[in-house]
């Protein structure tokens, strides 16, 4: 990380260390000099690194003493979904789903909604640049076809970001796909027969859930845990009880909780899938945008079977504009290629080309260092900020990576009561009907905060926390 934003990495290692009772709240921070000391450090860099964490909420100052860990409150987690499984269900989420996305832009003054990086955040002067610099070299090209699997020093560039978390993949196994969510359709194309069930995760990405339903598919929605994700144990059960096509799992960071699978339950999850012949679709859009020090193995690592088909896109972390994702069939790459062929073709070429240079220099990993550091260094003075300003008993995930967040609300608080009086107002949010195929969630709200956690967003949480205590009074619907 350039030195100019080493202050955001060294924020959010303290505001970990404050959030694992490393730091106690109410006590005093080590001095300037011990933080310059320990992370070899001008005294300015570390001033700039408080002065950070102040403005969050983290630390307080106090003349002539220095400075104080803020006492932040620990919210509960939300309950974890139903033990039982119900039976495959028919999606019928398209009218709701059409009525969130087409509200995105409409007299919006502060947006929770779409689970996006804010402009601000996305490494646009980068982009910028290197757009030049391909306009001047790669004009030919530009304007031609780049044929299924995609533009090669693109595939090439991916196959080695996978170094970061052990892949060792070859250019030739990667496919590049417009966006994660055409990688996901022609994956499921793949594997999945017409009418077929899919066992997702419960709550679920309703952008998987829309796909499920155009595609005229079923879902089983398997419980799943805030902190540890999908229920193996239901997973293994409806594996047995019904005739499951494929399972589609986001085991890093996944949307809503942002939570993520441990080690073992990777592999736990594939050695079921294994016994009863079950493709595993992953997910894996929020991989790189971990708090922690290490980037988490997706499944496809502890795949010894070639039972995985690996998702991923850059709409996420860098573009979303660019609508460019990749994925690694595996042993079903023949047929997802073919697939892509028959329904688009190719892949924008303008797009390809600039990510691949993007990569290639180094401002990728440069711009991800940065985005890390910013996530994880507000991630726990937000959570704080969510409890005082939400009502007694809300219950709130806490995410180890990614940017949204599931807030469970208390008593008979409907979250379609919340979307309509926080949208009158100019204010987006997702409700949590849309994460399901039935209504167990009407009481929660999915909150995408990939932006500054400044007055603005302060501002409209306290908005949201006002509407959700005004229905709490009034007895929700």
């Amino acid at each position: 990380m350039s030195k100019t934003h080493r202050y955001l990495e060294i924020s959010a290692h303290l505001s970990q260390q404050i959030q694992l009772g490393h730091l106690t709240p109410g006590s005093k921070a080590p001095s300037l000099r011990d933080i310059a000391r320990q992370y070899q450090v001008s005294l300015g860099t570390a001033m700039q690194t408080y002065e950070h964490l102040e403005k969050l909420g983290v630390l307080r100052s106090e003349p002539k003493r220095g400075f104080f860990v803020t006492r932040l409150s620990t919210p509960r987690l939300p309950t974890k979904t139903r033990q039982t499984v119900a039976a495959p269900q028919t999606v019928k989420l398209r009218s709701l789903a059409q009525d969130l996305l087409s509200t995105a832009d409409v007299n919006t003054t502060y947006s929770f909604g779409t689970a996006l990086l804010h402009p601000a955040w996305q490494p646009v002067a980068g982009l910028e640049k290197t757009i030049r610099a391909v306009m001047k070299s790669a004009e030919g090209m530009l304007g031609q076809y780049i044929p299924s699997p995609g533009y090669s020093p693109l595939r090439q560039a991916i196959a080695m970001q996978a170094f970061e978390w052990g892949g060792n993949i070859h250019a030739d196994e990667v496919l590049i796909t417009a966006g994660a969510t055409d990688a996901l359709q022609l994956c499921l194309k793949a594997v999945v027969p017409p009418g077929g069930v899919v066992a997702t995760e419960s709550p679920a990405y309703f952008g998987l859930l829309q796909i499920l339903e155009n595609m005229g598919l079923k879902a089983l929605e398997i419980p799943a845990d805030p902190m540890r994700g999908m229920d193996l144990g239901a997973l293994e059960m409806a594996l047995a009880t019904h005739q499951i096509a494929a399972i589609v799992v986001t085991p890093n960071h996944n949307n809503p909780f942002g939570s993520s699978m441990s080690d073992a339950d990777k592999v736990r999850l594939l050695r079921i899938a294994s016994q009863h012949l079950t493709p595993v679709i992953e997910d894996d859009v929020y991989g790189d945008l971990h708090y922690g020090p290490a980037r988490p193995k997706p499944l496809r690592y502890f795949d010894e079977a070639d039972q995985t088909l690996y998702c991923s896109s850059f709409s996420k972390t860098t573009a979303p504009g660019y609508r460019v994702g990749w994925c690694l069939p595996g042993q079903y790459q023949a047929r997802v290629q073919q697939l892509q062929i028959e329904n688009s073709i190719a892949v924008s070429s303008l797009p390809q080309v600039v990510l691949a240079r993007f990569l290639a220099n180094g401002e990728f990993a440069r711009h991800l260092d940065i985005t890390r550091a910013r996530l994880a260094s507000q991630c726990t003075p937000l959570i704080d900020y969510m409890t005082r300003v939400f009502p007694a008993g809300t219950r709130i995930s806490q995410p180890v990576g990614g940017y949204t967040f599931w807030i469970e609300l208390p008593g008979l608080i409907s979250a379609m009561d919340v979307y309509h009086a926080a949208r009158r107002i100019g204010i987006l949010v997702t409700p949590g009907d849309v994460f399901s195929s039935s209504d167990r969630f009407r009481h929660c709200l999915r909150l995408s905060c990939g932006q500054v956690f400044g007055p603005e967003m302060k501002a409209a949480l306290a908005q949201l926390g006002e509407i959700t205590h005004q229905l709490q009074y009034a007895g929700g619907s």
